[in-house]
């Protein structure tokens, strides 16, 4: 269960109990299933190296973009902010590096909000 949200500490937040650690490999998704129902609400941060190029997709698989094109796509972006997500959404990752790691971490958001 993660812990809920809370701004009483100056800018600080506790470590969350629910996380994922994510090592991924080049031109490969992969997915994460966040924990829960619908019900439950959740701000995802997301941690990486500043260089690495990861690719965040929200219930849609993550896909690099094709040289020299532009693609629209829905709900994915590139070393995404921290974002709000629900209790079964799914999260894919995918990047064009070897070996890239990526942390994420949830902290519950109250359902009176």
């Amino acid at each position: 269960m993660a812990i809920p949200f809370s701004t009483n500490f100056n800018k600080t937040e506790p470590f969350s109990d629910t996380t994922a650690t994510i090592q991924l490999v080049a031109n490969t998704p992969i997915t994460w299933t966040i924990p829960g129902n619908g019900t439950q609400k959740y701000r995802a941060e997301f941690s990486f190296n500043s260089n690495d190029d990861i690719w965040v997709s929200k219930n849609y698989t993550a896909v690099i973009p094709v040289s020299n094109t532009v693609v629209t796509s829905t709900q994915q972006e590139l070393r995404p902010m921290p974002k709000y997500v629900i209790g079964g959404d799914v999260l894919s990752l995918i990047t064009t590096g070897s070996n890239v790691q990526c942390g994420i971490a949830l902290f519950q958001i109250p359902n009176d909000r």
